[in-house]
This record gives C-alpha cells, structure tokens and sequence, in this order.
C-alpha cells in the first residue's frame, strides 16, 4: 500500500509506511515514508498526517489520498476524502457517507480515474476547503 505523510516542514512524502514505537538503531520513534531506494526510515512525518491512497485518481490522474479536498462536477461542491465503514468516500451535507467504491455516478474507469473529480488541496495545507459538514 502507499501513504503520504507531511514532515514538521510542511514537505509531503509519498512511499511505504513505517512505524516503530521504541528506538531502533538511530531511528527515534514515530511514523515513517520510504524513499524511492526503499529506505524504510527515510522521511520522518507527523502522524495526524499520514493517509492511505485510494487507489484511485482525479480526471488530471492526480492520486486521491485520505484528507483531500475534492471537488465533484462543480468548484463550489467541496468534499474530504475519507476512510470509513472499509472504503474512500465522503459525506454529504446530511451525514451521509457516500462510498467510491461502486459508485457509479462518479464514472470511475478502469484505472480508477473519474473525470468528475478534481483534488482541489488537503485538510492539512488548506483547512479553508474542507466542507463544515466533513467531520460528523
């Protein structure tokens, strides 16, 4: 599976997660994203930020992580990604959980891509995008 994770920085690593919980070596403990080279203690990030991908990609093939903002047809329809009840999805205005997955309105293709929707930032850089309704 691949994560992200953002440093204390605000840098955004992509790669293999790795937590340790007592010292290994030099390695302190904490939560970690692997470099390219597989480096498991590569990138030391902040565990609240630390999010799954989907699996799945915006109509401009960007990767859809936990914690995004996403938009759906419209810039003014704003929704945070989320794992919930086993799947990515997200809430609606009522509290509705709204799956991707077999979600068919949302047009995914066979890679994953749904031209419908569009990553727009992340809870974490862009706290101003995430829907009031995200969090119920």
């Amino acid at each position: 599976m691949l994560f992200r994770g953002r440093d204390e920085n605000g840098i955004w690593y992509e790669g293999f997660l790795s937590i340790t919980k007592v010292r290994y070596g030099s390695v302190s403990p904490g939560f970690y994203i692997s470099n390219a080279a597989g480096r498991p203690f590569a990138y030391a990030v902040q565990e609240e930020t630390v999010s799954e991908f989907s699996g799945l990609y915006d109509r401009f093939d960007k990767k859809i992580f936990g914690g995004h903002v996403i938009t759906v047809d419209s810039p003014g329809h704003r929704e945070l990604v989320e794992f919930r009840r086993g799947s990515y999805g997200y809430f609606t205005k009522n509290k509705a959980f709204i799956p991707f997955v077999n979600n068919f309105s949302l047009e995914w293709n066979d890679r994953g891509r749904s031209l419908r929707v569009t990553v727009i930032g992340n809870r974490f850089d862009d706290p101003q995008l995430v829907p009031e309704w995200a969090f119920p």
